[in-house]
C-alpha cells in the first residue's frame, strides 16, 4: 500500500479523494490513519470512517483523567482571566482616553494589552460593544490610522492604529504591539 503525504490545509474530503485516486493508498490526517484499499472505495466512506474514529477518540478523551485535569485547569484559567477582564472593565471609565500625553497613551495601551489577552479565551465574557462605545466617545475608532492615515512617528497615531485594530478584530497580541510602541516612544520604559 502506497503512503500519501496529506498536506496541512487539505480538507478531509480532498484527502479521501486523493487516496482513492492513488488506491491502494493510506495517509495520516490529523493523526488518524485513513486508507483507500481499492480504486472503487468511495471518498464518502473514508470521510465517514475518519469522523467516526475522531468521535471515538473524543469520547475516550472526555472520559480520561487527562481531560478531567485539563477541564479543571481550563475552569481555573477562565476564572483568573474573567477576574482580569472584570478588573479592567471596572477601570474603563477612568482611562485617560481624551488625553494624548505619552504616559496616558501608554496607560491606554497597557489596559488594552491586559484585557486583550485575558478576554481571548472561550468562556471569558467581555461586552465588546460597550468597550467600543466607550473608546468611540473619545475618538478611538475601529480600524483607524491605516494606510495613508498611519503616521509612524506620531505616538497618538500609532497608538490609535493599535487600539483600532484591537477594537476591529479583538486580536490578543496587543502586548507585542505595545512593546514596539514603548520601544519607539518610551524607550526608558521598554
Amino acid at each position: 500500500m502506497r503512503t500519501i503525504e496529506l498536506l496541512a490545509g487539505t480538507s478531509i474530503q480532498k484527502a479521501a479523494e486523493t487516496l482513492v485516486q492513488h488506491a491502494p493508498a493510506a495517509g495520516d490526517f490529523n493523526g488518524v490513519r485513513i486508507r483507500a484499499r481499492y480504486a472503487t472505495t468511495r471518498p464518502t466512506d473514508i470521510v465517514r470512517e475518519y469522523r467516526s474514529r475522531c468521535e471515538l477518540r473524543a469520547i475516550t478523551y472526555r472520559h480520561s483523567d487527562a481531560w478531567k485535569r485539563a477541564e479543571v485547569e481550563r475552569l481555573e484559567r477562565n476564572a483568573r482571566n474573567q477576574a482580569i477582564v472584570d478588573a479592567c472593565k471596572a477601570k474603563l471609565s477612568a482611562l485617560p482616553l481624551s488625553s494624548s500625553t505619552i504616559h496616558d497613551l501608554h496607560t491606554v495601551l497597557k489596559w488594552c494589552a491586559r484585557i486583550a489577552e485575558a478576554s481571548d479565551w472561550t468562556g471569558v465574557v467581555l461586552d465588546k460593544e460597550a468597550v467600543r462605545e466607550r473608546f468611540s466617545e473619545y475618538g478611538w475608532q475601529r480600524g483607524a490610522y491605516c494606510e495613508a492615515e498611519f503616521i509612524a512617528d506620531d505616538p497618538r497615531a500609532v497608538a490609535g492604529y493599535i487600539v483600532g485594530q484591537w477594537l476591529e478584530c479583538w486580536y490578543p497580541a496587543v502586548d507585542m504591539f505595545l512593546a514596539k510602541w514603548r520601544a519607539q516612544f518610551l524607550p526608558d520604559a521598554a
